[in-house]
């Protein structure tokens, strides 16, 4: 990410070929982002920006660390760094929150925007996206923020960089000293890069996200800028062959990495590629205005192209035709779509409007501001954290008062979202004596107006027990994840604390193969055919406690989904061309295998009884997601809303009352 200096024109302090390597760099980037199949390793431009940075930032520290102490130097450090990084950042944080937060519906797609937006403020937000998918699922694409992982990588590298480069300046007994100071970064850098080759196997989410896996590509553009200030190739013929082999070698690298690295072999070994002919190039560089030598062939084309004026003004604006690039692209995805060319011509051409008029308003400004002395001490600290910190409340603000924004239909949360509470305690009514215990995935969790529309009118309590994990699947086994087994245990703890004879535990999860995602993507069968496994540890403490178990048969699953399709501003997506209603015979053909299982579970377990949501959402001839009057039936592909849960509540609640009635319980 390319938060380095901005080499203006100080004597020898400016290399335009920079800039042009950062024009390479973003340009990478924004073509991968945009169609990956254009430039398949397109995302290591955020490598080549890393191997720049470390270069170019150290460069810059060189011109103002004489005569400082390890504090000046450290405050002077910040407070560029405050100037150059933060204005352009805040807003685009803030900016892209509010159309965020107008134009992105509240579902788990959007989950955490928020919290990315809030933590890029203060450089942590790679420690959100970690938490959540890797940066080349699927879902990361619909994330606003995602692409700050890399900001967050550069500024937790500040918090070492002043101090190594001071330690390594005070060296004051020359330039073999100054080398020797240099095996402390050395040193680091290598730890890194083993760190980075373990964690690419071992756990390859921290390879990607964490700054300690990339601390080594920065401090490589470390080491090239301290052996260039400590003089480089000391002869003519040595930064003659420096130059004429690793410029055209730099470039043919980062060529062959932008087509051949792949995803599933990154960060290592494929980050090799572009690190190591980014090194090359700026090893390279600065012999081009050696009055000595006279490149010619290749390297002399290589640096005329890179210094061209043009290639050169998109490196200057880089750092924010990053920052604005991906937000445009998210955006552009959640509501027209990616796949029209109208949507990619946007994307190329928006960010660069936003990106010239950031540079040349606020950070070229801000710029001459530094340059006046104004920017000094506290006051440059002041103004970074007040920004810092008026950017966070405002960003809060925002999504915590985003259905009050939003521009999206789905603002009405009674028609679109499930809203009713985990667990409720006993009312009056015939059935006060009972309990409902719904166990099952995000399926249960949408069951819940359902549930409490049930209890308040039969007067029963329940509880809601959320098992990502599956456990209560019947047809398919439970996932065999980390944390998997102790959430089985805790729910079982729950039922015999509380659970009692005659009591209802509902098995409710998905249970055929989605057709698509909130995505919108056709997602293959991940679970394999359906076969009978019956969840031995819940049907044995079920028994014990004398509880029935209530299963609930498959419900429709749609071709795209409702809450990203109900707006003006995109319902044209094409994700919501399949449509909304499904031929019934199609649905009942998709759930038949497992309905046949399901009732052969229940003809075996005699404490089981079954529950089939279709009719009540279902017309004879179709199923579809939305009512007559238009009323969303489902919230997306397969997600009730509480207009579907209100079609079920009166069959649900009979089926209740008869299993109850019908002493079924053995109570």
């Amino acid at each position: 990410m390319p938060i380095g200096i901005d080499m203006e024109r100080q004597g020898q302090t400016y290399i335009p070929e920079i800039d042009g390597l950062r024009a390479i760099a973003v340009l990478s980037v924004m073509v991968y982002h945009i169609h990956a199949n254009w430039l398949p390793g397109g995302f290591v431009g955020v490598d080549i920006f890393f191997v720049i940075s470390g270069y170019v930032v150290s460069i810059a520290a060189s011109h103002y660390i004489d005569g400082k102490t390890a504090l000046g130097f450290i405050k002077a450090f910040y407070i560029k760094r405050i100037a150059r990084i933060v204005p352009a950042l805040v807003l685009m944080l803030v900016v892209t929150a509010l159309f965020s937060v107008l134009f992105i519906p509240s579902a788990w797609l959007s989950r955490i925007e928020a919290e990315a937006a809030l933590a890029a403020v203060f450089g942590f937000s790679n420690f959100i996206l970690i938490a959540n998918d890797g940066y080349f699922d699927p879902v990361s694409e619909f994330n606003s923020f995602t692409h700050t992982w890399s900001l967050a990588v550069e500024e937790q590298f500040y918090f070492l960089f002043p101090i190594l480069f001071f330690l390594w300046w005070q060296a004051r007994r020359g330039k073999a000293e100054r080398g020797r100071r240099s095996l402390l970064i050395s040193g680091l850098a290598l730890a890194s890069l083993a760190y980075c080759i373990w964690a690419s196997y071992a756990t390859p989410e921290l390879a990607f996200f964490m700054m300690p896996a990339r601390f080594w590509e920065l401090a490589l553009g470390v080491l090239i800028a301290q052996w260039h200030i400590n003089g480089g190739a000391q002869s003519s013929l040595a930064r003659k062959r420096t130059l004429q082999v690793g410029l055209p070698l730099g470039l043919a690298l980062l060529a062959v990495s932008f087509v051949v690295v792949q995803p599933d072999a990154f960060p290592f070994p494929g980050v090799l590629l572009p690190v190591l002919g980014t090194g090359l190039i700026l090893a390279a560089l600065p012999s081009l205005k050696d009055p000595q030598i006279r490149p010619a062939g290749g390297a002399q084309t290589i640096g005329a192209v890179l210094r061209a004026p043009l290639v050169a003004y998109v490196g200057k604006i880089s750092y924010p035709l990053y920052l604005w690039h991906w937000p445009v692209i998210v955006l552009l995805r959640w509501t027209i779509g990616m796949e029209q060319t109208v949507s990619i011509l946007l994307a190329f051409s928006l960010p660069f409007v936003f990106a010239i008029l950031s540079y040349h308003l606020m950070e070229r400004p801000v710029r001459r501001w530094m340059s006046t002395g104004a920017a000094t001490g506290l006051r440059a600290f002041g103004v970074g954290a007040t920004l810092a910190a008026s950017s966070a409340g405002l960003i809060a603000f925002m999504f915590f008062e985003r259905h009050e924004v939003t521009l999206s239909v789905t603002a009405d949360r009674e028609t679109w979202y499930i809203t009713a509470p985990m667990r409720q305690s006993a009312g009056s009514g015939t059935f006060s004596d009972r309990q409902v215990f719904v166990l099952g995935d995000s399926h249960a969790l949408a069951y819940r107006n359902m549930v409490s529309e049930a209890a308040a009118e039969m007067g029963f309590a329940y509880r809601v027990l959320h098992d990502p994990c599956g456990h209560g699947r019947i047809v398919h086994a439970p996932r065999s994840t980390h944390g998997c087994e102790d959430r089985l245990s805790e729910m079982l703890t729950v039922l015999e604390k509380r659970a009692q004879p005659g009591d209802i535990l509902m098995l409710a999860n998905l249970r055929v193969p989605r057709r698509s995602e909130q995505i919108g993507q056709t997602v293959p069968d991940r679970w394999g055919p359906p076969s009978l496994q019956p969840p031995a540890a819940l049907l044995k403490t079920a028994d014990a406690l004398g509880l029935t178990v209530l299963v609930d048969l498959p419900k429709p699953v749609f071709n795209a989904p409702p809450f990203r399709c109900s707006d003006w501003f995109n319902r044209t997506n094409p994700i919501c061309s399949p449509g909304f209603s499904l031929p019934r015979t199609s649905v009942e053909v998709d759930r038949a295998q497992v309905v046949q299982i399901l009732t052969r579970f229940a003809e075996r377990t005699p404490n089981a009884v079954i529950w089939d949501p279709l009719g009540p959402i279902c017309s004879a001839e179709t199923c579809d997601a939305y009512t007559p009057s238009g009323t969303p039936i489902f919230f997306d592909g397969d997600h009730l809303g509480p207009e579907g849960n209100s079609l079920l509540v009166r069959d649900f609640m009979q089926t209740l009352a008869r299993t109850w009635q019908s002493g079924v319980d053995g109570s």
